[in-house]
Protein backbone atom coordinates (compact mmCIF):
# COMPACT_ATOMS: atom_id res chain seq x y z
CA UNK A 1 0.00 0.00 0.00
CA UNK A 2 2.88 2.32 -0.83
CA UNK A 3 1.74 3.99 -4.21
CA UNK A 4 -0.88 2.97 -6.45
CA UNK A 5 -1.18 4.78 -9.49
CA UNK A 6 -4.16 3.15 -11.23
CA UNK A 7 -6.54 4.28 -7.79
CA UNK A 8 -5.05 7.76 -8.26
CA UNK A 9 -3.00 7.18 -4.65
CA UNK A 10 -0.06 8.23 -4.16
CA UNK A 11 1.83 7.76 -0.59
CA UNK A 12 5.07 9.76 -0.52
CA UNK A 13 7.53 8.45 2.80
CA UNK A 14 7.33 4.96 4.93
CA UNK A 15 3.86 4.92 6.65
CA UNK A 16 3.28 1.09 8.67
CA UNK A 17 0.86 -1.39 8.69
CA UNK A 18 -0.38 -3.73 11.89
CA UNK A 19 -2.38 -6.81 11.99
CA UNK A 20 -3.44 -8.82 15.11
CA UNK A 21 -3.16 -12.83 14.45
CA UNK A 22 -3.89 -15.49 17.13
CA UNK A 23 -0.92 -17.58 17.83
CA UNK A 24 -2.88 -20.47 16.96
CA UNK A 25 -2.80 -19.79 13.42
CA UNK A 26 0.40 -19.44 13.06
CA UNK A 27 3.05 -22.70 12.96
CA UNK A 28 1.65 -25.24 15.83
CA UNK A 29 5.72 -25.45 17.11
CA UNK A 30 5.50 -21.63 17.88
CA UNK A 31 1.96 -22.43 20.01
CA UNK A 32 3.13 -25.05 21.88
CA UNK A 33 6.07 -23.05 22.86
CA UNK A 34 3.75 -20.47 24.47
CA UNK A 35 3.17 -23.48 27.20
CA UNK A 36 -0.23 -23.34 28.17
CA UNK A 37 -1.01 -24.25 24.45
CA UNK A 38 -4.27 -20.88 24.61
CA UNK A 39 -4.35 -18.43 21.60
CA UNK A 40 -2.75 -15.28 22.11
CA UNK A 41 -2.61 -11.97 19.93
CA UNK A 42 0.71 -11.56 18.12
CA UNK A 43 1.46 -7.89 17.09
CA UNK A 44 2.69 -7.89 13.39
CA UNK A 45 3.62 -4.65 12.43
CA UNK A 46 6.23 -3.53 9.58
CA UNK A 47 9.63 -3.48 10.42
CA UNK A 48 11.60 -0.40 10.77
CA UNK A 49 12.62 1.41 7.68
CA UNK A 50 10.94 -1.59 5.36
CA UNK A 51 8.53 -0.20 2.60
CA UNK A 52 5.14 -1.15 2.16
CA UNK A 53 4.90 -1.36 -1.50
CA UNK A 54 7.09 -4.11 -1.91
CA UNK A 55 7.19 -5.78 2.03
CA UNK A 56 7.09 -9.40 2.31
CA UNK A 57 6.18 -11.54 4.86
CA UNK A 58 9.70 -11.99 6.52
CA UNK A 59 9.87 -7.84 6.45
CA UNK A 60 7.60 -7.67 9.83
CA UNK A 61 8.28 -7.26 13.18
CA UNK A 62 6.22 -9.39 15.73
CA UNK A 63 5.32 -8.81 19.06
CA UNK A 64 3.43 -10.43 22.15
CA UNK A 65 0.48 -7.87 21.81
CA UNK A 66 0.21 -7.40 25.42
CA UNK A 67 3.73 -7.00 26.13
CA UNK A 68 4.04 -3.20 24.37
CA UNK A 69 0.94 -2.29 25.98
CA UNK A 70 2.18 -3.61 29.26
CA UNK A 71 5.34 -1.04 29.32
CA UNK A 72 3.15 1.63 30.00
CA UNK A 73 3.59 0.63 33.18
CA UNK A 74 7.25 1.05 33.06
CA UNK A 75 6.60 4.49 31.06
CA UNK A 76 8.57 7.24 33.31
CA UNK A 77 7.42 10.49 30.61
CA UNK A 78 8.67 11.63 28.14
CA UNK A 79 12.14 12.48 29.13
CA UNK A 80 12.81 8.55 29.41
CA UNK A 81 11.13 7.52 26.36
CA UNK A 82 14.26 6.60 24.36
CA UNK A 83 14.67 3.96 27.66
CA UNK A 84 10.89 2.68 26.41
CA UNK A 85 11.72 2.36 23.13
CA UNK A 86 14.93 0.38 23.67
CA UNK A 87 12.50 -2.45 25.68
CA UNK A 88 10.70 -2.96 21.88
CA UNK A 89 13.11 -6.23 21.64
CA UNK A 90 11.76 -7.70 24.95
CA UNK A 91 8.26 -8.09 23.21
CA UNK A 92 9.54 -9.97 20.14
CA UNK A 93 7.60 -13.12 19.49
CA UNK A 94 9.61 -16.28 18.32
CA UNK A 95 13.42 -15.62 17.26
CA UNK A 96 12.55 -12.82 14.63
CA UNK A 97 15.03 -9.96 13.97
CA UNK A 98 12.94 -7.89 12.41
CA UNK A 99 13.36 -4.61 14.37
CA UNK A 100 10.00 -2.85 15.40
CA UNK A 101 9.23 0.18 14.16
CA UNK A 102 9.15 3.36 16.48
CA UNK A 103 5.67 3.45 15.51
CA UNK A 104 4.72 0.09 17.05
CA UNK A 105 2.56 1.45 20.41
CA UNK A 106 0.59 3.62 18.25
CA UNK A 107 -0.36 0.27 16.75
CA UNK A 108 -0.37 -2.21 19.68
CA UNK A 109 -2.28 0.93 22.10
CA UNK A 110 -5.55 0.62 19.31
CA UNK A 111 -8.20 -1.77 19.86
CA UNK A 112 -8.61 -2.46 16.46
CA UNK A 113 -7.46 -5.77 14.64
CA UNK A 114 -6.13 -4.18 11.37
CA UNK A 115 -4.54 -0.44 11.28
CA UNK A 116 -2.93 1.67 8.60
CA UNK A 117 0.23 4.35 9.65
CA UNK A 118 0.79 6.87 6.73
CA UNK A 119 1.76 10.13 5.35
CA UNK A 120 -0.19 10.85 2.39
CA UNK A 121 0.61 14.75 0.61
CA UNK A 122 -3.12 15.36 0.98
CA UNK A 123 -3.17 14.58 4.47
CA UNK A 124 0.13 16.06 5.46
CA UNK A 125 -1.55 19.39 3.77
CA UNK A 126 -3.94 19.22 7.35
CA UNK A 127 -1.81 17.94 9.75
CA UNK A 128 0.40 20.86 9.23
CA UNK A 129 -1.88 23.78 8.91
CA UNK A 130 -1.61 26.28 11.54
CA UNK A 131 -5.53 26.29 11.49
CA UNK A 132 -5.82 21.99 11.42
CA UNK A 133 -7.94 21.26 14.45
CA UNK A 134 -10.67 24.01 12.53
CA UNK A 135 -9.81 22.54 8.87
CA UNK A 136 -10.36 18.53 10.65
CA UNK A 137 -13.43 19.49 11.67
CA UNK A 138 -14.55 21.07 8.25
CA UNK A 139 -13.32 17.88 6.44
CA UNK A 140 -15.90 15.40 9.20
CA UNK A 141 -18.67 17.85 8.20
CA UNK A 142 -18.23 17.93 4.66
CA UNK A 143 -17.83 14.02 4.27
CA UNK A 144 -19.35 12.86 7.19
CA UNK A 145 -16.04 11.33 8.66
CA UNK A 146 -15.09 11.37 12.35
CA UNK A 147 -11.54 12.00 12.72
CA UNK A 148 -9.82 13.70 15.84
CA UNK A 149 -6.43 15.62 15.25
CA UNK A 150 -3.89 14.62 17.81
CA UNK A 151 -1.27 17.43 18.73
CA UNK A 152 2.34 17.15 17.18
CA UNK A 153 4.17 15.17 19.09
CA UNK A 154 7.46 13.60 18.33
CA UNK A 155 7.04 9.57 17.29
CA UNK A 156 7.54 7.21 20.18
CA UNK A 157 5.93 6.22 23.18
CA UNK A 158 4.85 9.44 24.52
CA UNK A 159 2.50 10.03 21.28
CA UNK A 160 0.92 6.38 21.52
CA UNK A 161 0.04 7.28 24.98
CA UNK A 162 -1.50 10.44 24.00
CA UNK A 163 -3.36 8.57 21.50
CA UNK A 164 -5.22 5.97 23.78
CA UNK A 165 -6.24 8.93 25.89
CA UNK A 166 -8.14 10.16 23.05
CA UNK A 167 -9.39 7.34 21.87
CA UNK A 168 -10.79 6.62 25.40
CA UNK A 169 -12.02 9.89 25.42
CA UNK A 170 -13.57 10.03 21.78
CA UNK A 171 -15.22 6.47 21.08
CA UNK A 172 -16.54 5.52 17.70
CA UNK A 173 -13.92 7.53 15.81
CA UNK A 174 -12.96 5.97 12.44
CA UNK A 175 -9.31 7.75 11.83
CA UNK A 176 -6.95 10.09 13.46
CA UNK A 177 -4.56 12.81 12.26
CA UNK A 178 -1.18 13.64 14.06
CA UNK A 179 -0.23 17.55 13.82
CA UNK A 180 2.68 17.74 11.74
CA UNK A 181 3.43 13.89 11.08
CA UNK A 182 0.09 11.37 9.23
CA UNK A 183 -3.05 9.42 9.64
CA UNK A 184 -4.06 6.54 11.23
CA UNK A 185 -7.02 4.72 10.16
CA UNK A 186 -8.28 1.20 10.89
CA UNK A 187 -10.91 -1.35 10.45
CA UNK A 188 -11.67 -5.02 11.97
CA UNK A 189 -10.78 -6.52 8.42
CA UNK A 190 -7.82 -6.31 6.36
CA UNK A 191 -9.83 -5.30 3.04
CA UNK A 192 -12.53 -3.11 5.34
CA UNK A 193 -9.19 -0.93 7.09
CA UNK A 194 -7.42 -0.57 3.02
CA UNK A 195 -10.88 0.98 1.84
CA UNK A 196 -11.41 3.24 4.59
CA UNK A 197 -7.68 4.32 4.39
CA UNK A 198 -8.32 5.39 0.45
CA UNK A 199 -11.56 6.49 1.06
CA UNK A 200 -10.36 9.41 3.29
CA UNK A 201 -6.92 10.17 1.59
CA UNK A 202 -9.57 10.78 -1.63
CA UNK A 203 -11.63 12.66 0.59
CA UNK A 204 -8.68 14.78 1.49
CA UNK A 205 -7.57 15.10 -2.05
CA UNK A 206 -11.21 16.72 -2.50
CA UNK A 207 -10.98 19.03 0.53
CA UNK A 208 -7.57 20.54 -0.72
CA UNK A 209 -8.67 20.41 -4.27
CA UNK A 210 -11.74 22.45 -4.09
CA UNK A 211 -10.56 26.24 -2.52
CA UNK A 212 -7.87 25.77 -5.06
CA UNK A 213 -10.02 24.98 -8.01
CA UNK A 214 -12.61 27.64 -6.69
CA UNK A 215 -10.18 30.41 -6.61
CA UNK A 216 -8.22 29.93 -9.29
CA UNK A 217 -6.00 32.41 -10.41
CA UNK A 218 -6.71 34.59 -7.81
CA UNK A 219 -4.86 31.94 -5.25
CA UNK A 220 -2.11 34.10 -3.19
CA UNK A 221 -3.49 37.32 -4.91
CA UNK A 222 -3.41 36.25 -8.25
CA UNK A 223 -0.79 37.34 -10.69
CA UNK A 224 0.95 40.38 -10.04
CA UNK A 225 3.74 40.32 -12.74
CA UNK A 226 2.81 38.79 -16.19
CA UNK A 227 5.58 37.18 -18.53
CA UNK A 228 6.31 38.24 -21.90
CA UNK A 229 4.92 35.34 -24.25
CA UNK A 230 7.12 34.58 -26.84
CA UNK A 231 5.08 35.99 -30.05
CA UNK A 232 5.37 39.26 -28.24
CA UNK A 233 8.89 39.03 -27.11
CA UNK A 234 9.68 38.31 -30.74
CA UNK A 235 8.41 42.11 -31.92
CA UNK A 236 9.67 43.40 -29.20
CA UNK A 237 13.48 42.58 -30.15
CA UNK A 238 16.42 45.07 -29.75
CA UNK A 239 18.19 46.87 -32.43
CA UNK A 240 20.51 44.56 -34.16
CA UNK A 241 23.63 46.65 -33.41
CA UNK A 242 22.52 47.02 -29.88
CA UNK A 243 22.39 43.20 -29.36
CA UNK A 244 25.63 42.68 -31.40
CA UNK A 245 27.03 45.10 -29.14
CA UNK A 246 25.54 43.02 -25.94
CA UNK A 247 26.76 39.70 -27.45
CA UNK A 248 30.37 41.47 -27.85
CA UNK A 249 30.71 42.61 -24.47
CA UNK A 250 29.33 38.85 -22.96
CA UNK A 251 31.92 37.22 -25.37
CA UNK A 252 34.54 39.72 -23.41
CA UNK A 253 33.51 38.66 -20.26
CA UNK A 254 33.31 35.07 -20.85
CA UNK A 255 37.21 35.19 -22.28
CA UNK A 256 38.04 37.45 -19.05
CA UNK A 257 36.29 34.61 -16.84
CA UNK A 258 38.47 31.87 -18.19
CA UNK A 259 41.52 33.78 -18.20
CA UNK A 260 40.92 34.58 -14.85
CA UNK A 261 40.42 30.50 -14.02
CA UNK A 262 43.35 28.95 -16.04
CA UNK A 263 45.63 31.80 -16.58
CA UNK A 264 46.09 33.83 -13.26
CA UNK A 265 46.96 30.87 -11.08
CA UNK A 266 49.96 29.67 -13.50
CA UNK A 267 50.84 33.02 -13.32
CA UNK A 268 50.40 33.48 -9.42
CA UNK A 269 52.90 30.51 -9.25
CA UNK A 270 55.99 32.39 -10.33
CA UNK A 271 54.77 35.78 -9.62
CA UNK A 272 51.88 36.68 -7.43
CA UNK A 273 50.06 35.32 -3.71
CA UNK A 274 48.01 32.35 -3.84
CA UNK A 275 45.24 31.75 -1.04
CA UNK A 276 44.11 28.94 1.03
CA UNK A 277 40.52 28.88 -1.17
CA UNK A 278 42.20 28.67 -4.62
CA UNK A 279 41.33 31.91 -5.61
CA UNK A 280 44.90 34.15 -6.61
CA UNK A 281 45.84 37.64 -6.79
CA UNK A 282 48.74 39.52 -8.72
Amino acid sequence: MNSNPALGVFFHWLGGSSLWQPLRSLQRRQTLGMGDGKQKPVLWIKGSGGDIGSIKREGFATLHLDRPRALEGRYRGVEHEDETVSLYPLCTFGNNPIAASIDTPLHGFLPFPHVDHLHPDWGIVLATAANGSQKVEEFNRHFSHRLILIPWQCPGFELAVMLRKAMEANPGYDGVVFGGHGLSTWEQTQKECYLNTITIIDHFGQFVSEPVERQGESLFGGVKWETLSMSRFAHEKAPTSRRKSVAFRLAILKLSIIAGLLVLPLAAHTQGTSFDNGFTTL
